[in-house]
């Protein structure tokens, strides 16, 4: 028996293959059938009539992991059927962090992000945009050409 059965909806799997009805069933957290489950007995059937039925989408380049210490839930991603999310290939992330910098951190990710502050018209992003945060720039030496 299945324990949840998604039925009617149109089935984009991932492989490049067109959409196409079909019901999904499930049994603890995997997927264990897919195809023509009308004869299939399950504890929850979820009709998906009119509606397209994927796995979950992978984002594969996002800025998430900044927004988690003030939303926790990340119900915008998981809206989208987000279920997995590359952070960090920017080169920065807010992990691991130092003592040090883990106030700054929360602070930082807490604002509204990738804004500017009308305040101090300084950017509020990266955390590190601020000269507050940054130590003093090393002296460079200068090229004539």
């Amino acid at each position: 028996m299945l324990d949840i059965k998604i039925t009617g909806g149109q089935v984009i799997h991932g492989t490049g293959a067109p959409a196409r009805r079909a019901d999904v069933g499930l049994t603890g957290d995997r997927v264990t059938a897919v195809g023509d489950l009308s004869t299939e007995p399950a504890g929850r059937t979820i009709d998906a009539a009119g509606r397209t039925v994927t796995p979950g989408f992978i984002d594969m380049h996002s800025h998430s992991d900044w927004r988690l210490w003030d939303n926790r839930r990340a119900e915008s991603k998981i809206r989208q059927g987000v279920t997995t999310e590359v952070v960090g290939n920017c080169g920065f992330s807010p992990a691991p962090v130092s003592d040090a910098f883990r106030h700054e951190m929360k602070m930082t990710a807490s604002r509204s992000t990738w804004s500017s502050s009308s305040a101090t018209g300084r950017s509020a992003w990266p955390p590190w945009a601020s000269r507050a945060v940054l130590p003093p720039r090393p002296s460079r030496p200068r090229w004539s050409a």
